[in-house]
This record gives structure tokens, sequence and C-alpha cells, in this order.
């Protein structure tokens, strides 16, 4: 499907959403126009290669390339209109970046439109579409969402950043229906189509492309005060596509052709949740976790993840609340003894007057195929992160972040002349570290326009050659936004 395609088909669902009779309406524009300075400074391992395999386990470091330095301006055109019924919302947000070490210019482009509409007061209809161009993966972007108390990762899959920046696009598309049945009861059908596309010249560095559909099935249901539940049952597609290979000078011919062995794959997920509210400020949670990926081809074997956990969150006050909780995981890959583990979570959030705190501890299976590159399969992972945000003076704010991951990873290794079968894979076990910090201070003043300074360093050390790397990225930006018209 193309990006025409994918528009034309969005705009049709627009058109039901949207309401056929005049509704009390409040619509509004605003506008905004925002100028930064991005420098980014990337030192990686360069590469090496194995004698006896031929492998590449690295690439060649290219200190022109990893350093970025731009200036960048973005406008911004946001319309909203609401009723009592209805809500649409169109937002434009494109940039334009000059790189001060190439003397080009790029066009970057951020477009998001979202309607929702209710049919009767219990059903209510949604969709939206989000189309990115840009060269940025922001290392913490897959984490998971807070859903129920479920831990549902994202329906959004997060891009790596490992191989550094380059330029792609991504194109989302959500559609969803809502049924209420009753208080705090609801089921819910929905789908997600993505589409993810890089420069052709850049794939050399293992960037994948891929189009991806989800299909989703949810129900909550309250049984009373005390009990509730919670389910969600997804099916995922994904097909993969990669350069097409000229045989005769081992060079990427344009366009883009399906693997002749096929990475494509399907994904089964439920998450089914067991909710306790007896004890007052006090909520017992019993889940359990079902992840299962099926390869179409023999590249890669099949696997399953079973994770059960038990948790206990405790409000102490409108300022403080602790969630601690475990249980036992199980995976199991086709051909291969199965391995028990474990699965946990601790988290604090503390809320004060003039900021909060966020530290939490997360241990848990997952399966990481849609990264954007050529990494597929299960991850056994740790991890930690501290958020804070302070406001120092008025109008000043300070926020940071300290994350650390620490993965367990297997990956096959095709080597040359030995291509992978079902019966015989080969499979590379690895481990990655990945540590990010950052701060930010932001100042905002005459009513519209803020300013605001970030500084990230991510570092990350890993088993594989090549994959090791340092980060350093400075943004400057200056940032106009106003409301100008209402009616």
């Amino acid at each position: 499907m193309t990006s025409r395609q994918i528009a034309g088909s969005l705009g049709v669902l627009v058109l039901i959403l949207l309401p056929t009779t005049p509704f009390a309406r409040t619509n509004k524009m605003t506008t905004g126009l925002s100028t930064s300075y991005d420098y980014d400074d990337r030192q990686s391992e360069p590469a090496t290669q194995n004698p006896a395999t031929n492998i590449v386990l690295g690439k060649e470091a290219n200190t022109s390339e990893n350093n970025y330095s731009r200036l960048v301006i973005r406008p911004l055109l946001d319309f909203v209109s609401d009723s009592q019924e209805d809500h649409f919302e169109l937002r434009a947000n494109p940039s334009l970046k000059y790189d001060l070490l190439g003397y080009q210019t790029d066009w970057d482009n951020d477009l998001f439109l979202s309607a929702e509409r209710s049919i009767t007061k219990a059903w209510q209809l949604n969709a939206s579409n989000a189309f990115l161009r840009s060269d940025y993966h922001d290392p913490l972007s897959g984490e998971t969402v807070d859903s129920g108390n479920q831990n549902i990762p994202s329906s959004t899959p997060g891009l790596s950043s490992d191989p550094g920046r380059t330029r792609y696009w991504r194109n989302t598309l959500t559609v969803g229906s809502k049924y209420l049945y009753d208080q705090q009861s609801l089921v819910g059908l929905g789908a997600d189509f993505i589409v993810l596309r890089n420069d052709e010249s850049k794939l050399i560095n293992n960037y994948k492309d891929y189009d991806r559909y989800t299909f989703h099935l949810n129900n909550e249901h309250r049984f009373n005060t005390t009990w509730k539940t919670l389910a969600d049952l997804s099916f995922v597609r994904g097909n993969y596509y990669d350069a097409a290979p000229n045989a005769a000078t081992s060079e990427v011919a344009p366009g883009l052709t399906r693997n002749n062995l096929s990475s494509d794959l399907n994904e089964y997920h439920l998450v089914a949740t067991v909710e306790n509210n007896y004890f007052r400020q006090n909520k017992l949670l019993l889940n359990y976790n079902y992840i299962g990926t099926q390869y179409d081809e023999g590249l890669r074997n099949n696997d399953e993840i079973h994770q059960s956990r038990l948790s206990w969150r405790r409000d102490f006050s409108q300022q403080l609340n602790t969630t601690l909780g475990g249980g036992p995981s199980y995976e199991k890959t086709e051909g291969q003894d199965g391995n028990w583990g474990e699965n946990g979570i601790a988290e604090i959030n503390y809320l004060i007057q003039h900021g909060s705190f966020t530290f939490a501890v997360e241990k848990r299976y997952d399966v990481d195929n849609f990264s954007g590159t050529d990494a597929r399969g299960f991850i056994d992972y740790w991890d930690t992160h501290f958020l804070f945000n302070y406001e120092l003076f008025d109008h000043i704010t300070l926020d940071g972040r300290i994350a650390y991951r620490y993965e367990d990873r297997k990956d096959p290794v095709a080597v040359t002349g030995s291509p992978l079968i079902s019966s015989d894979p080969t499979l590379v076990e690895y481990r990655k570290n990945l540590v990010t910090t950052g701060l930010g201070l932001h100042y905002a003043f005459l009513r519209y326009y803020s300013a605001g300074l970030n500084y990230t360093f991510t570092r990350q050390n890993s088993d594989r050659i090549g994959d090791d790397y340092d980060d350093h990225r400075l943004l400057f930006s200056l940032s106009w936004k106003q409301e100008w018209l209402r009616w």
C-alpha cells in the first residue's frame, strides 16, 4: 500500500466519523514556529571479520557520517474541532534542516490526523493517521506503556538507534471501536497498520523495511467494587523487505524486494489481568502474559513465552505510590530446551509541589521483531530508569533521566556457503548494555515563547563486535506557540 492509498483510506474513515448534523462546536487554530541547533556526535567501534566464517561482525566507523550538525526551522499548524459528539484534529509540524557539515538541505515531515465520534452514548469510533519522515531514533522510545497496569508494549514499536542516524519515513494508521456495556465495563476492537521505509542508500547499515499489521480485541469487566478483569488479545503480521542485490556486482539494486529466505512472521499476544481493590488504597493484580512467534521460514525457530506476575500497588497519599510485583517466566524455542526464569517490577512515584520523581526497575521476557533492524526474536532484559522534573524558579524547569537496560539475546548467524535450514539453525547468544542519561533546562517567557537546552549521552556495550558506541546529542531550541483564532 502506497502513502497515497493510506491517505485516501484515512480520508474515507474521517468522513465517516465526522458528524452529518450540526452540533454546538468549538474550533481553534494554533500556530507556532521553532528554531533549533541539533548537534550529534557518535563514535562507533570499527568492523572486524571472522576468518573462519567470513562474517563481518561490525561496520567501519566513518567520522564524517557519525557527526551531525544542523540548523532546524519547524513551523506548526494545529486545528482542533470539538463538540459534544465528536473530536477532530489536524496537526502539521514539518522541519527544514540545513546541514552545516554537508552544506545541504533536508525536509522532514510530521503530520497527524485524528477523528473520534460517539455514535451513541455507549458506542464510540476513532481513527488516526501519523506520518513521520525524520532521521532520529529516541533510544527510549520502545518503553512499555501502562494500560490498566498490564505493562503492554506500545502499539507503535520503537525503532533502534544502534546503526546510527539515517533518513526514514513511517506511517501509522489506526482504527478502533469501543462499546460501553456497563459501568466501568467495555469491549474494544481495532486494527493498526504501520509502514516503515528507509532510504535505499542507507540499507548497508542493516535497517530493515517492513509492513506491520495488528488486529486486537480487548475487554474490561467490572464485577463489583472489589473485582475487575482485563483481557487483551492481539494478532500481528510482519512482512519484511530488503534491498535487491545485484549478483554480478554485489551492489544494491534500485527498489525493494522480498527476501529469498523470508523473515516474515506472525505474533500472538494475550494479556489477562485480575484486579482486586478490597483493601482501601491497596490494589492487588494477578497478571498472565503469553507471546508466541511463528516464522514463515526456517531462518529462525518459532518461540513462545509464558509469564505470570502478582503485583501490589500501594497509594500512601496523593503524592506517593509504589508498585511491587514478581512471578515466574518460561521461554521455549523450537528445537531447544525450555528456560525458566523470573519477572518482576518495583516502582516509586513521588509528586511534590514543584516537581515529580519516578524510579522503576523491571525484569521480564519479551520479543523484538520490529526495531527496524535485522534483530529478531527473544529478549531477556532488565530495565531501570530514574526520571525527574522540577521547577527551579517561576517559568524555569529542569528535567532529567538516567536509564540502564541489560539484554540477553539470541540471533541466528548465516555462514557463507552454509545457509541456515530449519533443522539446524546456528544461534549466537550475546548481551547488550545500554546507558542513557539526559538533562534539560526549559524557560518560558513572554507568555507565548520558550527556550530549551537539552543534552543526552548514550553508551552501548555489546558482545557483538561493532555494536559498541558512544553518542552525544546537544539540542538548543527557541519556540513560539500561540492560539490565534477561536470560533
